[in-house]
């Protein structure tokens, strides 16, 4: 999953809490765009010049033989970048004070680490049409953990963090929050971190060998503007197969344990829960989708050899703060619904409708979508894996959310993803894209 950023909210990740010279001495930084500080207090002047060289440099003359880079600022401090990864740097600040007296910082010093070859880190972004209007916006990958600027370059990675597993398992929904900070999950666990890798919060995991808990995490971890944080979660329940149209919800039995039930015929199948926990921890708000499910039209969402297929697997939420709303996307059914916060009720419901024997196919705009999203007009947006559809590719797509209730959706824009030539093949529908 790649997500776009723009420079305002990136540079807020660089305003470190430190006091002093930023970087601190001998200081290895997982990132190019770099705040420096360098308090000055005796400065009374508007003016600043701050020098940078590669290599380490103790003695003055070497260094400035060896500058790279010269800034004209006007404070005691700045955010710049610097050129590459893997190198060492020397740094120093100037200026001069009443009476024209000419002052130095003296020389300091930090290295850059060396991009990460395990995480695809070292690999650039192909960029097949160049950024004109949104130039300073930034990118992150999941998959290689890594920032990009819009011309495919890293600027910032995941360095190693101590009991996180980021290496060998999977790191997703890498964003930047409001406050400045970096939210992700690892190993299905939540994280937020600052700009150098400092855990901040992770959430209690609840989840054991032998129990789901409440901390079984998946897809979707957001920071809340009030310092809550907000999670999709697992709620679990075993499901006595039975034919469409010929089966309710007495059909299921929840359940909190990990065992394999004795019946071949129960099948383990997930609903969603949203929790909301505060800053010590403590769950808030909770709402599970299996009360919404139980009184739905799924048990008529035929699947394979005539069973219902009741798979309401969720893949992304999205919690509109200002319009109190919660977007789920509930990718195997290719729906989405918009739940009040903090009633629960459900408001609005997208999506095919699925009647008595009725086929498994899409809805015709969107199928097995992710990442559903509300844009600060209001616009609907996701990713449309439209997998349904034999030979289509997935598409980013922007939807016109209707006033009424009942009313459908409308496309404002489309923009089809391009796949690699090796691999669109025939299967690709096979495939659960970015789900």
């Amino acid at each position: 999953m790649q997500k776009l950023f723009i420079l305002s909210l990136i540079l807020s990740l660089s305003q470190h809490a430190y006091s002093g010279v930023w970087p601190k001495e001998g200081s290895a930084l997982n990132y190019r765009i770099i705040r420096f500080s360098y308090p000055l207090a005796s400065a009374k002047t508007a003016s600043y010049k701050l020098e940078i060289a590669e290599g380490n440099y103790t003695i003055e003359t070497d260094f400035e033989r060896h500058i790279a880079q010269t800034f004209a600022v006007t404070t005691d401090k700045a955010i710049k970048e610097v050129p590459a990864f893997g190198k060492e740097y020397t740094w120093e600040v100037a200026y001069t004070a009443p009476g024209g007296k000419k002052v130095k910082s003296g020389l300091h010093h930090f290295s850059t680490m060396s991009l990460p070859k395990s995480q695809g880190c070292e690999t650039r972004l192909e960029v097949t049409k160049k950024a004109t209007h949104y130039t300073s916006a930034y990118l992150f990958s999941d998959g290689n953990k890594t920032l990009y600027n819009m011309a495919g370059e890293p600027v910032w990675f995941l360095p190693a963090i101590k009991g996180i597993p980021t290496e060998s398992l999977g790191v997703r929904d890498l964003k930047v929050s409001t406050a400045g900070t970096i939210t992700f999950l690892a190993n299905d666990v939540p994280y937020e971190i600052d700009y150098d890798g400092n855990v901040l919060w992770t959430a209690p995991k609840t989840q054991t060998a032998t129990e789901w808990g409440e901390g079984d995490f998946h897809h979707e971890f957001t920071r809340l503007s009030n310092g809550h944080y907000m999670v999709l979660g697992n709620e679990m329940a075993f499901w006595n197969r039975c034919k469409t149209g010929m089966c309710d919800s007495t059909s299921l039995t929840f359940t909190q344990t990990k065992a394999k039930p004795a019946n071949p015929d129960l099948v383990l199948v997930p609903f969603c829960t949203v929790l909301e926990y505060d800053a010590a921890g403590n769950i808030v708000c909770k709402w599970k989708s299996s009360g919404y499910f139980k009184q739905s039209d799924i048990f008529n969402h035929e699947g394979l050899n005539g069973y219902a297929n009741i798979d309401a697997h969720a893949n992304s939420f999205y919690f509109d703060e200002k319009a109190k709303k919660i977007y789920l996307s509930f990718k195997d059914i290719s729906r989405i619904i918009a739940v009040k916060y903090p009633e629960g009720t459900v408001a609005s419901e997208y999506g095919e409708r699925f009647a008595n024997g009725q086929k498994e196919q899409g809805n015709g705009l969107f199928s097995e979508q992710h990442s559903a999203k509300i844009s600060k007009s209001g616009t609907l947006y996701l990713l449309n894996n439209d997998i349904n559809h034999a030979g289509h590719l997935p598409s980013v797509m922007m939807l016109k959310v209707p006033a009424a209730k009942g009313l459908p959706l409308t496309k404002e824009w489309e923009a089809p993803c391009r796949i690699e030539p090796e691999f669109y093949t025939d299967d690709i529908i096979k495939l659960d894209r970015h789900g």
